[in-house]
C-alpha cells in the first residue's frame, strides 16, 4: 500500500560564490552559481539518497572490521570514508541542484554544468573551491532548517 500526501514546497534559494581570478577566464570575476532546493526532512529525494549512503557506509564499516591487516584496513577505510563523502555530495546535486554555472575554466574553456562536472569539484584540491562547496553544502542544510522553522512558526499561529 502506498499512501500519497501533499507534501509543502520545499524552499529554493540561490547561491553565488567569487573565486580567484586564476581559476577563471582571466580579466575577469571567477565565479560558481547554483539554484538549488533545501536539503533536509523537508526533502525527501535528499533523505533517501542519504539513507542510501548511510547504509552503504554501514556495510563497509562491517567489511572493515573483518580486515586483519592493518595497512588493508587503512586502505579500505580510506577509500570508504571518500565514497560517503562523494555519495553526501551526490545526495546534494542529485535532490537540491536546479541548476548551476560557473566560469572555472577547464582546459581553457568553461566548466560544463554538468552533473559529473559538480561532482568533480569534490576532488579540486583547490581551498578556494572547497571553501565554496562546503558554504553551498551549509546553505542547503540551513535552508532546510529555515523552512522547518517557517513550517513550525505557521503551525503554532
Amino acid at each position: 500500500m502506498s499512501i500519497k500526501i501533499n507534501a509543502r514546497e520545499i524552499p529554493e534559494f540561490h547561491f553565488r560564490a567569487v573565486l580567484p581570478e586564476w581559476l577563471g577566464p582571466g580579466g575577469e570575476e571567477c565565479f560558481i552559481e547554483i539554484s538549488a532546493r533545501a536539503a533536509g526532512a523537508m526533502n525527501p529525494a535528499y533523505t533517501s539518497a542519504i539513507e542510501k549512503a548511510l547504509y552503504a557506509a554501514q556495510i563497509e564499516e562491517r567489511k572493515l572490521s573483518r580486515c586483519k591487516d592493518d595497512a588493508e584496513w587503512v586502505e579500505k577505510n580510506a577509500k570508504a570514508g571518500k565514497d560517503l563523502a562523494l555519495a553526501n555530495f551526490a545526495a546534494i546535486y542529485d535532490a537540491c541542484v536546479i541548476e548551476w554555472s560557473t566560469n572555472i575554466q577547464d582546459d581553457g574553456h568553461d566548466l560544463a554544468p554538468t552533473r559529473e562536472s559538480f561532482l568533480g569539484l569534490a576532488d579540486v584540491r583547490v581551498a578556494a573551491v572547497a571553501n565554496a562547496l562546503t558554504a553551498f553544502e551549509e546553505r542547503c542544510r540551513a535552508a532546510g532548517e529555515d523552512g522547518e522553522a517557517v513550517i513550525e512558526d505557521e503551525e503554532k499561529n
